[in-house]
C-alpha cells in the first residue's frame, strides 16, 4: 500500500476553474486540444482520399495505355497481313512472266517476249514504288534532320505534278481543276519531299472517287501563308475515322471499293512533312460527297 508521503508527490492535474451558481449543479469534461485533434482527424481523411484519387488516375492511365497498345497492335498486323499481300500479286506475276519466258516457244516469238518483259518491268515499277513509299516512312522521322531546303515556287511545282500525272488522270476520266491564284507562292523547302506530299493527296483523290471523279487543285494567300487546297468528290472519310486519318498503319474502311491499295503510311508521312516545315494540315470531309486537304506553309517573299 501506498503511504501518505508517496500520495502526496503524485502530481496533481489542475482543472480550469468553473464558476458554479449557488442553486445548481453542473460536470464538464475540458479538452484543451480538440481543435488539433479534430485537424488531425480530417488530415487524414483529407490524405486517403488524394491517394485514392491517385490510384484511381493511375488505373484509368493504364487502361488507357493497355487500350492503346492493343490498337496499335492491331494496326500493325494489318499493316503487315496488307503488305504481304501487296508483295506477294506482283511477285506472283514475275515469277509466271518468267517461267513464260524461258519456255521455248515464247523465246521465238518476239511479240510474247515483248509483252513477258512489260509485265516484269511493270510489275517490278510497282513493287519498287512500293518499297520507297516504307523506306520514305522509315525515314520521316529524322525529317527534320534531312531536309535539303531551297526557294520553292508552290504554283509551279504543282503544274509540274500534275503533267506528270495527266496520263493517269485522263485514264481515270478525271475532271480537273486548277486554281492557282496565290500571289506569293514561293517556300523554303524540300523539293522532294513536297513532291511527295502532293502526289499522295492527289492519288488519294484519285483512288477514293467513284466513276469519272473530280479533283480541284487550288492555291490562294491568306495573311502571310500559302494555301494550298486540294478538293475531290470521291467517297469521303466516315466521321469516326477523321481523327485516326493521319495515324500511321491506319486506313479507312472503304466499304464496295475493293481496287483500293496501300499501307495506311501516306497521310501520316504528309503530316510529318508538312509539320517539319512548320506547316499545318486539316481535313474536312463529308461521306458520300467527298474531302478537302488544305495545308498551310509560311512563304518565302521574294
Amino acid at each position: 500500500m501506498r503511504t501518505r508521503q508517496s500520495l502526496e508527490k503524485v502530481e496533481q492535474i489542475n482543472f480550469p476553474k468553473i464558476k458554479m451558481e449557488s442553486d445548481s449543479h453542473k460536470f464538464a469534461v475540458y479538452f484543451p486540444s480538440k481543435k488539433i485533434y479534430i485537424a488531425r482527424q480530417l488530415g487524414v481523411m483529407i490524405y486517403s482520399s488524394v491517394g485514392i484519387l491517385i490510384v484511381i488516375g493511375f488505373f484509368v492511365y493504364i487502361v488507357f495505355v493497355i487500350f492503346k497498345q492493343k490498337r496499335l497492335s492491331e494496326m500493325k498486323t494489318d499493316f503487315i497481313n496488307n503488305m504481304t499481300h501487296e508483295f506477294k500479286t506482283p511477285i506472283a506475276t514475275i515469277h509466271v512472266s518468267s517461267d513464260a519466258l524461258l519456255k521455248e516457244s515464247t523465246s521465238t516469238n518476239p511479240d510474247k517476249v515483248v509483252t513477258y518483259a512489260g509485265i516484269i518491268k511493270d510489275e517490278t515499277n510497282r513493287l519498287k514504288g512500293q518499297v520507297e513509299q516504307i523506306l520514305k516512312i522509315a525515314l520521316v522521322d529524322n525529317a527534320k534532320n534531312k531536309l535539303s531546303k531551297e526557294s520553292l515556287d508552290f504554283n509551279q511545282m504543282i503544274r509540274d505534278i500534275t503533267d506528270n500525272m495527266m496520263v493517269r488522270i485522263e485514264n481515270a476520266k478525271c475532271k480537273l481543276d486548277i486554281h492557282l491564284d496565290a500571289k506569293y507562292a514561293v517556300v523554303e523547302g524540300d523539293r522532294d519531299h513536297l513532291v511527295n506530299v502532293i502526289y499522295n493527296l492527289v492519288d488519294n483523290a484519285l483512288k477514293y472517287s467513284k466513276e469519272n471523279p473530280y479533283l480541284r487543285i487550288s492555291t490562294y494567300n491568306k495573311k502571310s501563308k500559302l494555301v494550298v487546297e486540294i478538293e475531290d468528290h470521291g467517297i469521303g472519310i466516315p466521321k469516326e475515322s477523321q481523327k485516326h486519318i493521319f495515324e500511321k498503319f491506319f486506313r479507312v474502311p472503304t466499304g464496295n471499293v475493293h481496287n483500293v491499295k496501300g499501307f495506311g503510311l501516306g497521310l501520316s508521312y504528309v503530316k510529318k512533312i508538312v509539320e517539319s516545315h512548320h506547316g499545318k494540315i486539316h481535313l474536312h470531309s463529308i461521306p458520300g460527297k467527298g474531302t478537302t486537304f488544305t495545308i498551310y506553309l509560311k512563304t518565302h517573299r521574294i
